[in-house]
């Protein structure tokens, strides 16, 4: 049985994410992370989101570049990710006002806003507007602000079934992440309420959250969280895949069961490059893996030691691992990255994969190679 929960009687009420449970009000605008803890999951010290974010040393996913992610100066719940020094995606039933400033934090801990100018609706195949758009920036952003933008993972819709992604959002206070794992995907929104008429078409996949199973990180969407974006990992780095849409709720006799829609940002790569390309910019995609076997390898790769996935099964962690150099290398790993305590469980290792235990009564556990 769907439930739905009214929208607030207030001007931004069309913009709301789709949500549906009668949470208590203190719940609302929130992205819902199973078992939320402000110092891991929060990306900014708590109070400091938006007049001077100060970053959250204990973020569990605090390795990755978040600096692309900027959000609205007059509404700082909406947030949109950068693809290009000029250009972002967000959701068009959730856009900022032309001409209002979208804000960033740069390398440097400074916050810098920049003029949105003018955005570009994402057609479907009914040249119906789809819950896509392409904001623009009045000029690129100087790359010595030190403000990331992110590519697209080509793979196919097959391939990018089941795999993980880390869930931006919009928490009480500061913006927060969490993750999913993207299940199936479709164009059809279907009746999902909103309170002036469906979303038209958006290609799309689903994650789930099921109250009864999820994991610590586990997260789905709240009202507020439309437009901020998902990202896939790949090969160390931030990808982004989709931004937010919509939610469903379903009560079952044992559990709740959240659906939350992201609307697919690489299938429509050729409209968004046709948008981009009057300023000279065009959507990063990264490539296939099997692509990357076709290519000549680098006269000098140089020493790009990192861990490029990490998979737990119970006790046992594998890491995955690029060692371009294939000399040795060291694995380290603690639970504290404040007290910088980090304890070598194996050495002389040059494998392309580790494999060693977790440690026991751990909330989580950090992993480095060093040589």
């Amino acid at each position: 049985m769907m439930k739905t929960r009214p929208f607030p009687p207030l001007p931004y009420a069309l913009h709301a994410l789709i949500a549906v449970l009668s949470f208590p009000a203190t719940l609302l605008f929130s992205l819902e992370i199973h078992e939320y803890e402000q110092a891991r999951h929060d990306r900014f010290d708590t109070g400091t989101f938006p007049g001077a974010p100060a970053g959250n040393d204990g973020l569990w996913v605090g390795e990755f570049d978040f600096s692309g992610v900027g959000w609205s100066d007059g509404d700082p719940r909406k947030a949109f990710a950068l693809i290009s020094p000029r250009h972002f995606v967000g959701a068009n039933h959730f856009r900022p006002s032309t001409g209002s400033e979208i804000k960033f934090v740069g390398a440097d801990g400074e916050v810098r806003g920049y003029t949105y100018e003018r955005f570009h609706n994402i057609k479907n195949d009914d040249d119906e507007n789809t819950d896509l758009f392409i904001g623009e920036l009045a000029e690129d952003i100087p790359e010595a602000h030190g403000i990331a933008f992110y590519p697209v993972l080509e793979k196919p819709e097959s391939e990018l079934e089941g795999m993980e992604i880390l869930v931006y959002g919009r928490g009480h206070d500061e913006p927060r992440i969490g993750r999913g794992e993207i299940g199936g995907f479709g164009d059809s929104f279907g009746t999902l309420p909103l309170t002036e008429g469906p979303l038209n078409d958006t290609r799309h996949y689903t994650f789930d959250y099921r109250e009864n199973s999820a994991g610590p990180d586990d997260a789905h969407f709240e009202l507020g969280d439309s437009g901020s974006p998902s990202f896939i990992v790949y090969e160390g780095d931030l990808t982004v895949s989709g931004i937010h849409s919509a939610l469903e709720e379903n009560s079952v006799p044992v559990e709740d069961r959240f659906t939350s829609y992201d609307s697919f940002i690489l299938h429509y790569k050729d409209q968004v490059n046709a948008h981009m390309e009057a300023t000279g910019h065009e959507l990063t995609l990264a490539p296939r893996p099997e692509e990357d076997d076709d290519e000549e390898p680098d006269e000098d790769p140089g020493d790009d030691l990192k861990i490029t996935g990490i998979d737990l099964e119970g006790a046992t962690v594998t890491l995955a691992v690029r060692n371009s150099l294939e000399e040795p290398y060291d694995v380290q790993r603690t639970t504290d990255l404040n007290e910088q305590e980090w304890e070598t469980v194996a050495t002389g290792q040059t494998g392309e994969t580790w494999t060693g235990t977790a440690p026991d009564g751990t909330a989580g556990v950090f992993w480095r190679l060093v040589r």
